[in-house]
């Protein structure tokens, strides 16, 4: 396959767990962290910050509106929810100037932390915003999943390598 130029992402819609567009102006994606243990003494130069693997820190999207709606008071109920965010990205070959364009997913499971109903202003939008921490989150692109994490499940893989396999064999739940 030739080289492909990655130029842009196209557009995106999102649903709730009913299948119901959300009507969203757009999504703050989550930052990926481990948390670390500080490590130090004889045979190490200083100290070394060891990433744990698969215990990530608290990841939150935030999810925002130009203007109130009747879903958002749904999506702030204290339960779990299921969003899904699908996308579409064009990549250009660069030998032919062939476009493709390329399907994003994104599942996102989790329950509501913050919700601001935004501003009243004249001829404005009230830029509304739910934050939601997630539990569970799985990214695929061009149909081959990249990663997921669920935090419940022990279950951490990135491009289908199961980074947690072993860990939950040691700890008797695999």
């Amino acid at each position: 396959m030739a080289f492909e130029q990655q130029l842009t992402f196209v557009n995106f819609e999102v649903f709730d767990s009913g299948n119901r567009q959300l009507g969203l102006t757009d999504i703050e994606l989550p930052e990926f962290n481990l948390k670390t243990v500080d490590i130090s003494g004889a045979g190490l130069l200083g100290e070394y910050s060891a990433p744990v693997p698969g215990m990530a820190e608290s990841m939150e999207v935030k999810l925002k509106w130009r203007v109130l709606n009747v879903q958002q008071g749904e999506l702030f109920r204290h339960i779990q929810h299921r969003i899904t965010c699908r996308g579409s990205q064009e990549f250009q070959q660069t030998g032919t100037g062939i476009f493709r364009q390329v399907p994003v997913r994104i599942e996102i499971s989790g329950v509501p932390k913050t919700y601001s109903a935004g501003k009243f202003e004249p001829s404005s939008t009230t830029d509304s915003e739910l934050t939601v921490e997630i539990s569970r989150l799985e990214i695929v692109v061009d149909n081959k999943q990249t990663t997921l994490l669920d935090k419940f499940n022990y279950i951490w893989k990135v491009n289908g390598v199961d980074e947690m396999g072993q860990i939950r064999k040691n700890l008797g739940i695999a």
